[in-house]
Parts: C-alpha cells; structure tokens; sequence
C-alpha cells in the first residue's frame, strides 16, 4: 500500500503510462481514509460547542425544547465550517486522483478523457453544495420537527441536484474495476505491481 501511495504521490502531474488495479486502489482507500480522518477533525469544534451549549444551558435550568434551539441555532454556524471543509477536501482528493485515474484508464486501453465525466459531476455537486449552505439556518430552525426536516432534506436533495456527485463515484468505480490489458498497449507497458 505505501509503495502505490508514494507512486500516485509521486505522479500527481503525470498522465502518462499506466496504473494496474492495485495501484490505483490502495491510493484511493488511502485518499478516502485521509477525506474521512479531516471530517472528524473539522466536526470535533462543532461538537465541542454543541456540548458546551448543552452543558451551560442544563446548569441554567433552561427547559429542554429552549436548550435544543439554542444548540440548533449555534450549530448552523459550526456547520456551514464543516460544509466548507468538506467542499474544499473533495476537490482536493478529485485533483489528488485525477492524474491516478487517467493512468488506470489507460491501463484497459481507455482514453483519459474519460476522467472528465466524474470531474464535472463533481463539480456540479460541489456547486449545489455550496448553494444548499444558505439553507441550513432553516434545516435547523426546523430540527424541532422531524418531519418538516426530513421534508426539507428532500427538497434539497432533489432541487440540489446533490446525487449528481454519486455518478462520478460510480463511474470511476465501474472504470477503476476493468480489467487490465496484458502486455504493452497505445499507452505503454504493463504497469509494474505496487500494492
């Protein structure tokens, strides 16, 4: 694993040759790890403050319908943080794996170009991601009422267009299981085993 990551860490501007299928997926467990390892460290002040709001709130003697808006209300701000970090930490991993995926395109005799389908629809998720932000001080005006959220969770999912960023990861999943073809092809040798 460590030898595919120095590889694809080492080629991040290269979209020539090829990268076999370990290669290619020991770097994207790496990279899903380190996207996920970021959320919890960006959610950690979030839930700090939640805590702390809860905690003051109870020794106040503040009844509990008041004490939920008033950590609601508090996490609309720590969220849209959170929503920026993650904005920003998929587009990195999307540029980290761009060269990566051209090279395992490559590898099954496919033409890098292919990569442009899963980057547009990461862009347009990342778009629609950063438009829903405006919402969130309604979702969580709303928390109180299960119902009236999960109704506006919905709307937002189908007028964000947020499950356009789930066909890029499939694409690149479909694409990233082809198999390999043996020998040299249009894009050079078989790529040596890093995993």
């Amino acid at each position: 694993m460590i030898a595919a990551v120095k590889h694809n860490l080492g080629n991040l501007t290269n979209f020539n040759g090829r990268d076999g299928r370990p290669t290619f997926w020991w770097y994207v467990l790496f990279l899903v790890v380190a996207q996920y390892l970021v959320g919890i460290v960006a959610t950690i002040p979030m839930m700090a403050g939640v805590m702390t709001t809860a905690f003051d709130a109870a020794q106040a003697g503040v009844d509990q319908t008041q004490m939920q808006e008033t950590m609601f209300a508090g996490m609309a701000d720590s969220m849209r943080s959170v929503m920026w970090v993650g904005v920003v930490t998929s587009i990195v991993c999307a540029l980290l794996i761009l060269a990566s995926f051209v090279r395992r395109l490559h590898d099954s005799g496919k033409s890098g170009y292919w990569a442009i389908i899963p980057m547009v629809t990461q862009a347009v998720a990342m778009y629609f991601s950063v438009q829903m932000m405006g919402q969130i001080d309604e979702i969580f005006a709303a928390a109180s009422d299960p119902e009236q959220m999960q109704q506006i969770q919905r709307e937002m999912m189908i007028q964000g267009g947020g499950f356009v960023g789930y066909i890029g990861y499939l694409f690149v999943i479909v694409m990233g299981v082809l198999k390999s073809d043996e020998g040299p092809n249009q894009y050079g040798d078989a790529p040596v085993s890093l995993s």
